[in-house]
């Protein structure tokens, strides 16, 4: 239970490995990035569903 209670205690005070604190403007990048990656995989989604949709009218009018 002590080294429970040890990687709580490093990583509150921001030493143990892959806790460090970012700055404000790096956090604000990563959230940035995430949006952006969300918006990017709905426009893909929809794109690919319109695609679906063309080919299946074009070959309903044939």
């Amino acid at each position: 239970m002590q080294t429970l209670s040890n990687w709580y205690n490093k990583s509150k005070a921001g030493k143990l490995k892959g806790t460090e604190s970012y700055d404000a403007k790096h956090v604000a990048l990563i959230e940035e990035n995430n949006k952006l990656k969300q918006q990017l995989k709905i426009a893909e989604m929809k794109r690919e569903l319109l695609k679906k949709a063309a080919a299946y009218f074009a070959k309903e009018n044939q």
